[in-house]
């Protein structure tokens, strides 16, 4: 089974890639990092950056699944350190609903990621 792995940002991939030996190479503006059951890609900030990276991924890798990875939950200051989200998909669209776990530490937001978490209220 392959599993493709789509961040927005680098640092969110960086500690992964350092630590699991991987080859990288370039398809269309992304550059991929592969092992032999993992296929890693920052696609860019976004909706559509993640579906652009995605049809890429899946195009050039054939994963088994996507999982989109990152740190989308510190732009919500009611999220702690940890949190997990799980969005759901039926019938190929998103369903409403989501399931998060939460760990227990908590987070010391920053002015940045207050003024994030306004814009997604």
């Amino acid at each position: 089974m392959k599993l493709g792995v789509i961040a927005a940002l680098q640092t969110e991939l960086k500690p992964t890639l350092v630590a699991l030996p991987h080859q990288s190479r370039s398809f269309e503006h992304l550059r991929f990092h592969e092992t032999p059951s993992l296929v890693f890609v920052v696609g860019g900030i976004g909706a559509k950056a993640a579906a652009a990276a995605s049809l890429v991924m899946v195009d050039r890798f054939k994963p088994d699944a996507l999982v989109s990875a990152g740190f989308c939950g510190a732009l919500n200051d009611q999220l702690e350190t940890g949190t997990s989200s799980w969005a759901a998909r039926r019938s190929g669209r998103p369903t409403r609903s989501c399931s998060t776990s939460r760990a227990p530490r908590r987070r010391r937001p920053g002015p940045a990621a207050s003024a994030r978490s306004r814009r997604w209220s």
